[in-house]
């Protein structure tokens, strides 16, 4: 399932995200059900909104500013950033369906995700885009662990990310608080084969 690099969008590829044909759109990896590509400003109502939604993991940076044009600004910086990639997942029909951030700690890795909903998790692009993200992170830099830290409560989430090859390591407890109470959360990695 491993990604390619896919060529530069064509009109039906730009009326399915709403841009002008001529406009150069490109998705730097691709499987047969998702797509990774690379945040810009049109996304960031839809980050916005993801990162609204209950997590689902710790994510691995700040969650947000107060306006929409500091985000744009933030955002803009996260795309090219060497030691925090962030990637918009795109569906099969090139829709926007989510957030995929690692963050760089050394031969370690952290991903984060924030997704359109919690029926994001059982679709079929969240597991391949966790692992085109993967597959790339090993390619391009000498990591040897990535990890996820999900909810325990989490269950579709969970399911994915073992779909995607991460194998269970523990539980972190009442790893964070909430209103009412403390969550705790499913440690998942991968490591280099």
């Amino acid at each position: 399932m491993a990604g390619k690099l896919s060529k530069p969008g064509s009109a039906r590829r730009a009326a399915a995200r709403g841009t002008a044909a001529g406009a150069l759109v490109l998705t730097w990896l691709q499987s047969e059900h998702a797509g990774l590509r690379p945040i810009e400003p049109a996304d960031v109502p839809f980050i916005r909104g993801w990162l609204k939604q209950p997590p689902v993991s710790l994510w691995p940076w700040p969650a947000g500013h107060k306006s929409e044009e500091s985000d744009i600004d933030r955002y803009a910086r996260l795309a090219v950033d060497r030691n925090s990639p962030a990637l918009i997942i795109e569906n099969r029909a090139y829709r926007p369906r989510g957030l995929i951030v690692l963050r760089m700690d050394g031969i370690r890795a952290t991903l984060g995700i924030a997704a359109a909903g919690a029926h994001f998790w059982r679709e079929i692009c969240a597991a391949e885009s966790i692992d085109l993200t993967v597959s790339a992170a090993f390619r391009i830099w000498p990591l040897q662990r990535i990890e996820l830290l999900i909810f325990a409560g989490c269950q579709a989430a969970l399911a994915c990310a073992r779909k995607a090859g991460f194998r269970h390591e523990g539980v972190l407890r009442c790893c964070r608080r909430t209103e009412t109470s403390f969550e705790d959360c499913v440690v998942l990695s991968i490591v280099r084969a």
